[in-house]
């Protein structure tokens, strides 16, 4: 295997790292979003009850605060794969030197 070639493997399996983590963010993502309307059919039962408290605020603010991060999260990690996967001629060029 030249050194051309052992480069090309590194990106891809830099890739291949980014691509896992984009999944796994993504899991997350989805595991938030159920959270996020747990939260807010829990507020509607709860407000029926009583009236609304500000703790019900602040815990929606900050599932969406999460949901937020996560979501630019798997866009970066899905992107980084994407390039190191299928292009990666930038970074190859800037390693072979």
């Amino acid at each position: 295997m030249t050194k051309e070639e052992a480069l090309w493997v590194a990106i891809r399996l830099v890739g291949l790292v980014f691509l896992a983590l984009s999944i796994i963010y993504f899991a997350k993502l989805a595991l938030v979003s159920v959270y996020y309307f747990y939260i807010t059919d829990f507020a509607i039962f709860y407000n029926s009850v009583s009236e609304i408290s500000n703790g019900e605020e602040i815990a929606r603010k900050s599932v969406q605060k999460i949901f937020l991060e996560h979501l630019i999260h798997v866009t970066v990690f899905v992107i980084a794969a994407f390039y190191f996967l299928r292009k990666g001629k930038l970074v190859h060029r800037i390693i072979s030197k």
